[in-house]
């Protein structure tokens, strides 16, 4: 649900900006294929976006419930 636009915090003060900056954000890690980090999602740790046209949303591809960082 985090990727969702209008989705926000409480202590969000301009939640009409945030959503733009939440766009434009979005777009540039779809673009640049960089992983999002979900701080506040107990079920999920990182994704990446993927932009739905049809739907005009954006979705989580390959979520990760953990983060791993190098081999163990």
């Amino acid at each position: 649900a985090w990727v969702h636009l209008p989705i926000s915090m409480g202590y969000d003060r301009y939640p009409e900006l945030l959503i733009d900056e939440k766009s434009r954000l979005l777009a540039d890690l779809e673009k640049e294929k960089a992983r999002l980090f979900y701080v506040h999602d107990p079920e999920m740790a990182v994704s990446r976006v993927r932009y739905d046209p049809e739907k005009q949303t954006y979705e989580a591809v390959a979520p990760q419930r953990e983060l791993v960082i190098g081999e163990r």
